[in-house]
């Protein structure tokens, strides 16, 4: 007895039963029980069940040890796994840049693409048609990790802390300082600001910090002791 159908969904593949077996058709004329075989675009994969297999295009692979990346298998790795193109990818220890999927390995924790090369956003930038420039203050070359960049005429400061931000040529602390509207650095403990109660001390701005509010950036006048 011969019994055959189309799998709903697909075209490709049959369901026939001859006596007691179960085979399906791969493509043209080709036979396989899926126990014993995967078949993936019209092409057979032996030694992988059809049930635990996954298609990697025309290639099964077993997804418990093995990856796919864009038409290639790959043995998996430990830990996260992500594609470039084809290629495994590490993002750990790898940049993946451009349209052509190109890996590069990660110098620092600082490395970035400009296009399909590498460059260190602490002293270098990538400008609009993707070249790598040294990054200038004014016409000196600086560390963005370890100095700013600040005021109108650029002037180059060695960071105290390493959240240091700007303050017109000066330089504060945003955990415990803010920059006012004048540009003044004020210490968060003494910032006092005045209310319908009169002037009192925020202590509010002193627990959340002052890159958190918004009173470094208001009209409101700001004052490092009241009157």
């Amino acid at each position: 007895m011969y019994v055959s159908y189309t799998v709903p969904g697909s075209s490709a593949l049959q369901h026939s039963w001859h006596c007691e077996n179960l085979h399906l058709e791969c493509g043209f004329g080709q036979f396989f029980h899926p126990n014993n075989a995967t078949c993936c675009e019209g092409h057979l994969t032996f030694g992988l069940s059809q049930g635990a297999s996954q298609c990697c295009r025309d290639q099964a692979y077993n997804p418990l040890n093995e990856h796919c990346c864009n038409g290639r298998v790959h043995i998996k790795p430990k830990g996260q796994v992500d594609c470039c193109g084809s290629e495994l990818w590490d993002q750990h220890t790898q940049l993946c840049c451009g349209k052509e999927r190109k890996l590069l390995d990660r110098m620092t924790v600082h490395s970035k693409c400009c296009g399909v090369v590498r460059f260190d956003k602490r002293n270098e930038t990538c400008n609009d048609t993707l070249d790598v420039e040294p990054r200038t203050c004014g016409t000196e070359s600086w560390d963005a990790e370890k100095q700013l960049c600040c005021g109108p005429e650029q002037k180059i400061l060695n960071k105290i802390n390493d959240q240091n931000l700007c303050c017109s040529y000066d330089q504060y602390d945003p955990k415990t300082q803010c920059c006012t509207n004048n540009l003044k650095v004020v210490s968060l403990h003494e910032l006092k600001i005045q209310s319908t109660a009169g002037w009192r001390t925020h202590t509010d701005y002193v627990t959340k910090g002052c890159s958190k509010m918004s009173i470094c950036n208001s009209n409101v006048d700001l004052l490092a002791t009241a009157p």
